[in-house]
């Protein structure tokens, strides 16, 4: 009997690329030195090699075309920079496939080619160039068509990491597809929700609220696996966080869940296969959505959730789990063993970096609410962004402030691509313009220049806010009714701002009497609870609150010298005596009035106190 030798050795080749890549990856997680790095790329050498002379050796069908170049593709975008390499086989392939009936096929290699290799070059121009591309084959596929669906999802790729000007066209890409693959599998519906989802918060664009309701709904869909319940979970805890409601059901809800499938999501595995059509499957990494790693980040979301009420010993949770989440992640960086790619593994690790960033960031913000002061210093984070906020937020608080200095660390914030930080840039320089206004003893020119730089940093800030998906968060709308009112009234400001429309002036004074009324210290006549005002335990706001509330909404001489009570006693649950001072001068306004001569006395040897302790400080 003849043996076909040729057939053999392509065979025996091919095995031996495969076992070379098996090795190398077995070893992935391990490489700790050069002489480790070496070999590692030594193994992966060999596999493009073997790959390559069954690629470029043998006469192949088709089928072991398609095999073989898709693989051999895969190995140089996943373990090499040889992107154009990679590209020229695609496109070779393409080139052969355009004469057969292989339509899959054909759709696959023009799917790496508009995925995989625009990310892997990481070039915004080659990104908008897949925008172009995809729209003339989703003008060819019937929108039933998966493989429509999927170009879909290449040019919303396009778009976002091309760097599409505003949210809107991304979005609207979105909803296209959310509407397409509603009556598709029901995996691959749950990774485009949770795609959008997450992308809104990402952007503060405002979200759908019929969007949130599908998306509360993957969890207890069957259909979805695991890995895509456990992040529609966090992404329901990241919305409420976001709008900084209350998360004690989302919690019982994770509690429950946990409970149910805990052994599955020790086990599970970090890729999902999705079935789009008959033959058709897509590879979803999903790394971090097993048991031990959302319990982790689970207890990090809880304490940024509490970071407000860290000084609370019943509410105390930063306190208490930061230095966990911090301890977990080291330890899960460390202990990381898949087999997997070598750049794999260091995404992986690069994930835990970050989440150890998110740890010492909020430790130091805490240390900012307890102390105002960081015993340690400032840690220098990878994001740059972060450690000018944390650096502005401690020098502002210092007794010597070079306000100049901070009102350029807050400026620079504002060019942040960070939307969040961008604003919170924009509200601390506005309070910083309110103050030099405030305290400005020159003249009317002087003056008016400045009333004008203020004037310009409201209409920023207030577009900016309005623009973004904090309009429903509480503390938020709070703080910005607060901000509109100390720079428009006296004794608040020296120089008060004028308003820009009655509307303006009818809206946050609603907002501010609407959250005065729910959140006031003490009753007042015009306690009538008001639905959707009620604010989280934040003591700083609920003192500005109160302050400005029984300044200004409170006439009864009493009512007013039980509120400035509160709010001088409350000041000492938190580090503030700037505030407590001012709660003090207050009272002892009030106690003066009401001739409450015993309070007065007590008020002002209290306020002694306090002042020597500031200045000994």
């Amino acid at each position: 009997m003849a043996l076909n030798l040729h057939k053999h050795q392509k065979n025996l080749v091919y095995r031996l690329s495969q076992q070379y890549l098996a090795a190398a990856r077995e070893l992935a997680a391990d490489v700790r030195s050069e002489k480790q790095l070496q070999q590692y790329y030594t193994l992966v050498r060999q596999c493009v090699h073997g790959l390559r002379y069954v690629k470029d050796g043998f006469q192949l069908t088709v089928e072991e075309d398609i095999q073989v170049t898709l693989e051999l593709a895969r190995v140089l975008l996943e373990e090499t920079h040889e992107v154009e390499l990679a590209e020229q086989y695609l496109g070779s392939l393409r080139t052969r496939l355009r004469t057969t009936a292989l339509t899959d096929a054909r759709h696959a290699v023009e799917f790496q080619l508009l995925y995989d290799v625009p990310l892997a070059k990481e070039d915004r121009a080659e990104l908008r160039q897949v925008v172009r591309h995809t729209a003339g084959l989703l003008d060819e596929l019937e929108e039933s068509d998966a493989w429509g669906w999927l170009f879909r999802y290449c040019r919303i790729v396009g778009l976002e990491a091309g760097g599409a000007r505003g949210s809107g066209a991304v979005l609207q890409e979105y909803q296209k597809l959310l509407q397409l693959v509603s009556t598709g599998p029901a995996g691959l519906h749950a990774f485009v929700l949770c795609s959008c989802v997450a992308f809104m918060l990402d952007r503060l664009v405002n979200l759908d609220r019929a969007m949130l309701t599908q998306l509360r709904a993957l969890r207890s869909d069957t259909a979805v696996p695991l890995q895509l319940q456990m992040w529609s979970l966090l992404l329901d805890l990241l919305v409420a966080i976001h709008w900084d409601e209350n998360i004690m059901d989302l919690l019982t809800d994770f509690k429950d869940f946990f409970s149910m499938h805990k052994d599955a999501l020790k086990d599970c595995s970090d890729t999902v296969v999705l079935s789009v059509k008959k033959g058709v499957n897509v590879r979803l990494f999903v790394p971090l959505f097993n048991y031990h790693d959302c319990k982790n980040m689970l207890l990090l979301f809880q304490s940024v959730s509490y970071l407000t009420t860290c000084y609370s010993k019943s509410s105390n949770f930063s306190t208490k789990f930061l230095p966990k989440v911090l301890k977990t992640s080291l330890e899960l960086k460390e202990t990381f063993q898949k087999r997997t790619t070598l750049v794999y593994v260091h995404s992986i690790r690069n994930i835990y970096d970050k989440i150890v960033d998110l740890c010492r960031f909020y430790q130091t913000w805490e240390s900012l609410i307890l102390s105002e002061r960081v015993e340690e210093g400032i840690p220098r984070l990878q994001y740059s962004d972060y450690n000018i906020l944390l650096d502005s937020m401690s020098l502002q608080q210092a007794q010597q402030a070079d306000l100049v200095h901070v009102s350029s660390l807050y400026g620079s914030l504002v060019k942040s691509k960070d939307p969040e930080l961008k604003l919170i840039g924009m509200a601390h320089l506005y309070t910083l313009y309110v103050a030099e206004l405030s305290q400005c003893s020159e003249g009317p020119e002087a003056i008016s220049e400045l009333t004008q730089k203020t004037t310009e940093a409201w209409q920023q800030l207030q577009q900016s806010y309005l623009n973004s998906s904090l309009v429903e968060n509480n503390v938020w709308k709070c703080s910005i009714a607060i901000l509109w009112a100390i720079s428009r009234f006296e004794p608040f400001s020296g120089y008060p701002i004028p308003t820009s429309s009655n509307d303006q002036q009818a809206l946050y004074m609603q907002h501010l009497n609407e959250f005065f009324k729910e959140n006031a210290l003490v009753a007042t006549p015009e306690n009538v609870p008001a639905k959707d005002f009620k604010l989280k335990k934040s003591l700083l706001l609920h003192f500005l609150l109160n302050y400005l509330g029984g300044t200004m909404l409170v006439s009864d001489v009493q009512k007013r010298c039980e509120l400035s009570s509160s709010c001088f006693q409350m000041g000492k649950q938190q580090y503030m005596p700037g505030m407590r001072y001012v709660a003090g001068i207050w009272h002892l306004m009030n106690s003066t009035v009401a001739m409450k001569t015993k309070e007065v006395a007590i008020t002002r040897a209290k306020l002694e106190g306090l002042v020597d302790k500031m200045l000994n400080r």
